[in-house]
């Protein structure tokens, strides 16, 4: 019953963010260009009104979609402890507990901020791409053919490194388990520790496992700027390439300074 509201303001605000950028094109070219102080006044008014309504339909997408979450890590973790319950001795005994507590919180952790993000960077630019090139092709066919271009440049070399990401991204989870199997381990052992003097001993283990796991997020967080660079060059190339381009058919009469002006912004949007 949330899924359904949640949808429906996601698709509100999205025709909103899409049509403000079209919207250029009638400011300038009907409302400024065209002296027409009744539409600009129309225009203007109803994009003021637009962004209130937006606004207030984005707090209430932001607390249906909380509760959704809530509800979904709930069923998760009841699934995954329901499950827990039927598995044999044997599992119990080849697998370390710290390696099961992991699954109850690193993984619902990275569960929980895959849910948080999912509406803000799948969802939503999800909708905006489909909605800005719906709005680029009414504009100028010709044009939104070339801006497809977006697409392999923002795909092709950007994959290369996200796959990377992704095993790095892995492997560090299953260091973060082995970190906790160590600690829990540590902890339910404290009396040999202490009786045989090994406190030294878990003290090098422990920051070695850290030293591992420090690598592993400097690996990460530099494969993650390489995959964000990467399109970002591409696709400010693309850009420029359509200035161009828009300016030379303005020239030629067959484009608005307003058609201009929507294009470049929806395509800006778009390519974000």
């Amino acid at each position: 019953p949330l899924m359904a509201p949640v949808l429906v303001c996601l698709v509100i605000e999205s025709l909103y963010y899409a049509g403000l950028p079209f919207s250029f094109q009638y400011v300038i070219d009907v409302g400024l260009l065209g002296n027409d102080r009744r539409t600009l006044v129309l225009l203007v008014s109803g994009l003021a009104v637009g962004a209130v309504l937006v606004a207030l339909l984005g707090f209430l997408r932001d607390y249906l979609y909380a509760r959704l979450t809530a509800r979904v890590l709930n069923d998760v973790r009841a699934a995954m402890f329901d499950h827990l319950q039927t598995l044999s001795l044997g599992f119990f005994t080849a697998n370390r507990a710290g390696d099961i507590l992991a699954r109850f919180s690193t993984d619902i952790s990275t569960i929980e901020k895959a849910a948080a993000t999912v509406v803000s960077w799948v969802v939503m630019p999800g909708m905006d791409v489909l909605f800005s090139t719906v709005l680029l092709f009414t504009l100028n066919w010709k044009l939104a053919l070339i801006s497809l271009l977006v697409w392999p440049l923002t795909i092709a070399v950007p994959g290369v490194f996200a796959r990377r990401l992704v095993e790095e991204s892995s492997q560090r989870n299953v260091q973060e388990g082995a970190i906790l199997s160590l600690l829990n381990e540590n902890l339910t052992a404290q009396v040999v520790v202490k009786t045989f003097g090994l406190a030294e001993f878990s003290r090098s283990a422990f920051r070695a496992r850290l030293h591992d796991v420090g690598s592993r997020v400097v690996r990460i967080g530099w494969l993650s700027g390489l995959v964000e660079r990467s399109a970002y060059v591409g696709v400010m190339m693309l850009q420029v390439a359509l200035l161009g381009l828009c300016a030379w058919m303005v020239q030629r009469g067959e484009l608005t300074i307003g058609g201009l002006t929507s294009f470049q912004a929806i395509f800006l949007s778009m390519s974000y």
